[in-house]
């Protein structure tokens, strides 16, 4: 049975949906680059904006629930303020379309993954990127911080998801097996 129907505000299809951590919002963002916050309890929008001119493919809250991060077509991601609105800090490094990005658990570090074979890490407060996580053959469709923030993981159209160490960016294994691309990785 319906739950809850989010209705309006998105004129075309939605790529990615996720709940702020205390599950009161949710984020949704389109391929017509509009990022809209819901109540989670009445289904009614409370904050939208035209983050770019063309498609948004991940947006995702902080650890904390004050900021939204989302990753364009535009080769960037941008880290808003959950409240106002308002554009925080734009993470400008990847080369091609940045497929998603995710907070550290502590909300300090952002990795951001695109088309141009990449994942990024970046210090969240100020948006330096702090390095580049190079292996994949093609697009890195996700990323992901293990709970304690050592480690990421990697997903890729090559077939492989790999292991990197997030402090140093080595990469410490691959996972080999997958028949087709690997869209999505995370943590136990």
């Amino acid at each position: 049975r319906e739950i809850l129907a989010l209705k309006g505000g998105h004129a075309t299809g939605i790529a990615s949906g996720a709940f702020s951590p205390d599950g009161r919002e949710i984020i949704t963002a389109d391929f017509h680059g509009k990022m809209i916050v819901w109540d989670a309890r009445t289904g009614l929008a409370r904050l939208a904006r035209s983050a770019d001119k063309g498609p948004l493919f991940c947006a995702a809250f902080s650890p904390d629930g004050k900021r939204i991060i989302t990753a364009s077509e535009k080769k960037i991601a941008v880290i808003w303020d959950a409240q106002s609105g308002d554009r925080l800090i734009t993470l400008k490094g990847h080369r091609d379309r940045v497929t998603s990005a995710s907070f550290r658990r502590d909300g300090t570090q952002v990795v951001t993954t695109g088309a141009d074979g990449a994942a990024m890490i970046w210090d969240a407060p100020s948006g330096r990127m702090r390095r580049a996580l190079r292996g994949h053959q093609g697009y890195v469709r996700a990323a992901a911080f293990s709970p304690d923030g050592r480690l990421i993981a990697t997903a890729g159209d090559d077939r492989t998801a790999m292991i990197w160490d997030a402090q140093s960016g080595r990469k410490l294994t691959t996972l080999n097996g997958h028949g087709n691309e690997v869209l999505s990785v995370a943590f136990s």
